[in-house]
């Protein structure tokens, strides 16, 4: 007796993933200006608008790449060996799904909806029924999967929510069910995608504080806490778009693929939502502390969407954009307690993380050209770019030392109040060492993906950074 065929939805139940949010991400990647036009073309209805972003964006997406779930992946591929025909039947418009039995020769053939039809709820469970009039088996997800389910033999559920498991229970039997992942796995892959860890980075805002020895000041400290709430939490909104928008570099990328978005654990949908959330937030509580703090938060926003967005991809504006990044903390921070700005601290700190952007940079080059299909990953740099960024990287990283040895000869230092100044010569040996160190590493091939979190880690690194901070702390007692 032939074996019933089994029908496989695509977006959350194959893929970790939904491709018209995708192809929707695409299409805003190559033209932002694209988001104004998209509210007329739905009026034409959803069929339509899914058949003009597959059209704009299908040549964009890297199907062996997109993330699966592999646990349906090995079920399926028993059904198949024990005589099951595979389909995939989708409410994915028609011409995306041209390469999926490409990738993966488990399909005996693949539909989709077309420019006038929406395959999805009851247009797929009427499509199926005439399709296969004998029977057949349906995986999905979602609550309007429940349509399908009521017209197939078996149900096979995906990834869902307790109220869709009941209703496919309630219209179907159940032939297998493939769990959400717990809530406690869930917290664990919104915590990696948040960069929590990256609030370090923040704690930038805090140094003007010190250098003005107000950190007694309640008021003060007070302040700058709140400040730095409200931009790390503006920083994990980035972090997602970030993500949102480099997903197919980061598919391709050797750690990169791993995170959370990237590779399915986070739907894409949640993502956004949360994005749009945490950054209306975030910028509004930033207008209600100061109105020129909110400014430069905004600032901070709108030029981490342009560097997510373009910048990134252009060799040499990219690090100059993230030296600035690291700046404008120190900037806000400043804003925060309502001090003067020092033009000496501001240049030490361009030029000091404008050598930190490029060690990331040079790391990412050394891994990419080890592996055999080397690529740039979405970067503007290339291998032959390697002794070039060296010489840039080395010269900004001894520009710094030199300018904080300028600011101690030139006793700038005298007006700041230090009852011990002559300690602070220590501190650009301390800055000088930790550099050589990372350079050291990079030209090692031993440089993590991100110097930051490798200066925190290495214990010379962070004997140092601790030794300076004493050092500071001892020369303004």
């Amino acid at each position: 007796m032939k074996k019933l065929p089994i029908c496989v939805d695509l977006d959350g139940t194959y893929l970790k993933t939904d491709l018209l949010i995708e192809t929707f991400l695409i299409l805003l990647k190559n033209n932002f200006f694209y988001i104004f036009y998209l509210p007329f073309l739905l009026l034409k209805g959803k069929s339509y608008l899914k058949s003009f972003l597959a059209k704009h964006s299908s040549t964009h997406i890297d199907f062996k790449n997109l993330p699966k779930n592999e646990e349906l992946r090995d079920i399926l591929k028993k059904k198949k060996e024990d005589g099951h025909e595979i389909y995939i039947v989708s409410a994915s418009n028609e011409l995306l799904l041209n390469d999926i039995e490409f990738y993966d020769s488990i399909f005996s053939a693949t539909y989709g909806s077309s420019d006038e039809v929406n395959l999805k709820g009851k247009n797929k469970a009427e499509f199926l029924k005439k399709k296969f009039p004998k029977g057949f088996i349906y995986a999905g997800d979602s609550k309007a999967d429940i349509e399908v389910w009521k017209e197939a033999k078996q149900a096979i559920v995906v990834n869902a929510d307790s109220c869709v498991v009941k209703g496919a229970k309630e219209v179907s039997e159940i032939l297998t069910i493939v769990p959400k992942p717990d809530t406690k796995t869930q917290i664990k892959q919104w915590v990696q995608a948040l960069r929590i860890y990256q609030c370090v980075k923040n704690l930038l805002l805090f140094l003007p504080l010190g250098l003005t020895h107000q950190l007694t000041d309640i008021g003060s400290l007070l302040t700058v806490i709140l400040g730095f709430i409200v931009i790390s939490v503006l920083a994990f909104s980035t972090y997602l778009f970030n993500d949102l928008i480099d997903l197919e570099n980061d598919r391709a990328h050797w750690s990169k693929s791993k995170r959370p978005i990237a590779s399915g654990d986070i739907w894409v949908f949640d993502a956004i939502t949360v994005f749009a959330f945490l950054c209306v937030l975030s910028l509004s509580v930033s207008f209600m502390i100061d109105p020129l703090f909110g400014i430069g938060a905004l600032c901070y926003f709108v030029t981490t969407m342009l560097y997510s967005l373009y910048f990134k991809k252009v060799a040499i504006i990219d690090v100059t954009i993230l030296a600035f990044l690291f700046t404008l903390r120190i900037i806000l921070g400043t804003i925060l307690i309502d001090a003067a700005f020092s033009v000496w601290l501001l240049s030490f700190s361009f030029f000091f993380f404008l050598s930190l952007a490029v060690i990331k940079r040079v790391a990412e080059l050394g891994k990419s050209s080890q592996k055999k299909d080397a690529n740039n990953f979405g970067r503007g740099y290339s291998k032959h770019d390697q002794p070039f960024l060296y010489g840039i990287g080395m010269s900004s990283s001894i520009s710094a030392v030199i300018l904080m040895l300028l600011y101690l000869i030139d006793k700038q230092y005298l007006a700041k109040g230090y009852n011990y100044p002559s300690f602070l010569w220590g501190i650009p040996i301390c800055v000088f060492l930790c550099s050589a160190k990372m350079w050291m590493e990079v030209l090692r091939k031993n440089m993590h993906d991100d110097p930051i979190i490798f200066a925190f880690t290495n214990r010379f690194c962070l004997t140092f950074i601790l030794i300076a901070g004493t050092i500071f702390l001892l020369a303004g007692v």
